[in-house]
């Protein structure tokens, strides 16, 4: 069987998985998941990449296109630690533990943001609070998982252009 395209890969997990969290965004398991398939496409993409010569990834084969990543968008880091945090808990690895814009430990949890809402807040009152889920990165700040993943499918568009993987990826996630 052949692998699947990164283009398949995006339009069949990818985004129906951060469409389906961005409805239900205090779903901890819908976070995960799209922190997941969202962290999987470098393995796709990495694999894409060997083809035709190949068709299957040696263990830890896809590593050097991760630290690439990991150096050109950050973000895309920030998901793989993420991601690896899920399965594994405290990460040791250095590229995780002394990036302060890694996640070396933890899982999303709920944190409490203010916003401005044009059906109840007042215009000389205090913001109305809201919760998301948020990642804890390294340096102590904390990331809103939606707004993580719509910044790494910016820096995937970007990616597939680069790659020449898609003619305009940014109509493929205009719907997030």
């Amino acid at each position: 069987m052949a692998p699947t395209h990164p283009r398949e890969f995006l339009a069949e997990y990818v985004l129906p998985a951060v469409r389906h969290y961005g409805e239900y965004r205090l779903e901890k398991h819908l976070a995960v998941n799209a922190i997941s398939q969202m962290d999987n496409l470098a393995e796709v993409v990495a694999m894409h990449m060997l083809l035709p010569e190949r068709t299957e990834l040696k263990r830890g084969e896809a590593g050097g296109y991760r630290k690439e990543l990991r150096k050109r968008l950050p973000v895309l880091g920030t998901i793989n630690d993420a991601h690896d945090c899920h399965k594994h808990g405290r990460l040791t690895r250095r590229s995780a533990k002394d990036d302060p814009q890694g996640v070396a430990a933890g899982r999303p949890e709920p944190m409490t943001e203010y916003g401005f809402f044009l059906d109840h807040t007042e215009l000389d009152y205090d913001l109305t609070p809201y919760e998301v889920l948020a990642v804890t990165l390294n340096d102590g700040t904390r990331r809103e998982v939606f707004e993580l993943l719509c910044e790494a499918l910016q820096a995937w568009d970007g990616e597939f252009q680069r790659l020449g993987l898609i003619e305009c990826a940014s109509g493929a996630i205009s719907g997030v």
